[in-house]
């Protein structure tokens, strides 16, 4: 055995004959036999220099380097493409500042919270049309995030002022249309568990598709819908969706656009004073069941764009923050995985890019 050895030993030190076993081998790694001279420990030794020659010999497209992330991911998913529409958690903000203004179980409208106590919202709904009068504040409740009989926070009226010179009775004037808002007064400062929306004069959307609605169509009454704008494309607007009023993303936060309400900032800025508040960029939640940030709605929008394998529902934290973070890479962001309402924005584009197969400028 020792004789064995030896000789194996003086065989492995002829590199030349190494290296017509290792260009063998490379070609056809099956011939292992080809080792069997060798005996089973130096074997070893030799199929370790062989293989590390194999590596060295294998042509470089194989090994490819990392490129840069691609312009829109491969989809990786089997959801459906976004489509202009979405029907949002009311649980997450900014979607829990969206209320149902509740007539006496005879109707409802949206309204947004602008404040811990106050709500915009159509002063048509206010006007009694069967009775010629303005509705007592009896019937009129307003409920925040409502969902599928659940709601977030809820409270009746103190008071409610409609905008000056809006007529109920002028049919489709353009006065009545341009001063078709009032404002509500709640009893109860449910904002300050659901969050609130601002007031801007903002006239385009930062890093958004160019409209967005949300609210309870009449068709969908009992969840938020989101309407994020592809007239152009193949997801025109639904009858319900007409009468859903607009936001505007503004600095990241989603804000009522005031250019709709008033005709000038200065009557913007008038207006909110005399109600005892002040220009407003809105605030999250600041305690209660609501959820600060839209980590559902932000799945919803990664599975569609193919960022998410797995459908929301079945997905785990670690892959949705995993995701988010594939398309902030993608997107230039910094790569911190948190579903902001921002990154909510920037999905948002991309989404309505997808919708109408027309990329963004």
């Amino acid at each position: 055995m020792r004789l064995n050895y030896d000789i194996s030993l003086e065989f492995v030190k002829d590199m030349k004959v190494v290296k017509v076993m290792t260009s063998q081998f490379c070609e056809q790694p099956g011939r292992f036999s080809a080792l069997r001279p060798f005996g089973f420990p130096i074997a070893g030794l030799v199929l370790a220099f062989i293989l590390n020659a194999c590596a060295s010999q294998a042509p470089e497209s194989e090994f490819p380097e990392a490129s840069a992330p691609p312009l829109t991911p491969p989809r990786i998913s089997t959801a459906p493409p976004p489509d202009g529409r979405l029907t949002v958690n009311s649980r997450e903000y900014p979607w829990s500042a969206v209320g149902r203004l509740n007539i006496a179980g005879r109707g409802f409208c949206t309204g947004f919270l602008i404040s811990p106590r106050h709500v915009v919202t159509r002063a048509g709904c206010l006007f009694d049309g069967t009775r010629g009068e303005w509705r007592p504040l009896l019937d009129l409740h307003f409920v925040a995030g409502y969902q599928s009989d659940r709601y977030q926070a809820a409270s009746a009226l103190k008071t409610y002022r409609t905008a000056e010179g809006y007529n109920p009775r002028a049919g489709q004037s353009l006065a009545s249309l341009t001063r078709n808002w009032a404002l509500l007064t709640l009893e109860r400062p449910i904002g300050q568990k659901t969050g609130w929306l601002g007031i801007t004069w903002q006239t385009r959307n930062d890093n958004a598709p160019p409209a967005l609605k949300a609210g309870y169509r009449r068709d969908w009454q009992h969840a938020v819908s989101l309407y994020y704008g592809c007239v152009e494309g193949g997801c025109p607007l639904l009858a319900g969706e007409k009468q859903l009023p607009v936001l505007v993303l503004e600095g990241g936060r989603f804000s009522v656009p005031g250019h709709l309400y008033l005709p000038s900032r200065e009557r913007l800025l008038a207006e909110l004073r005399s109600a005892g508040l002040g220009p407003s960029r809105g605030r999250l939640p600041e305690n209660g069941r609501t959820l600060p940030r839209p980590e559902k709605t932000s799945a919803i929008l990664l599975w569609q764009l193919g960022y998410l394998t797995d459908a929301p529902e079945d997905a785990s934290a670690a892959s949705i923050e995993s995701a988010i973070k594939g398309f902030q890479e993608v997107e230039g962001l910094p790569s911190d995985g948190v579903a902001s309402v921002a990154l909510l924005g920037r999905l948002l584009l991309r989404a309505y890019e997808a919708a109408i197969a027309t990329p963004i400028s």
